[in-house]
């Protein structure tokens, strides 16, 4: 028995991240965040020159609300 509840207990930290009571879906404030279009204007154009011309794509990544 301790066997199978160890197996258990391990099955559930490896595939369901430790999501007890949490559905892991989205909050509607995540959703609106990921869904909007990138805040381009936010880059001051001196950082777009500082590019290189070989460079295909700039991403940029929101972090606690700020990018």
């Amino acid at each position: 028995m301790i066997f199978v509840l160890t197996w258990i207990f391990s099955g559930w930290l490896s595939m369901d991240s430790r999501r007890l009571f949490s559905t892991g879906a989205l909050t509607a404030e995540e959703a609106g965040k990921i869904n909007s279009a990138p805040a381009w204007d936010i880059l001051p154009k001196d950082e777009w020159r500082s590019a290189s011309v070989a460079v295909k794509e700039i991403g940029m990544v929101c972090l606690h609300g700020k990018f």
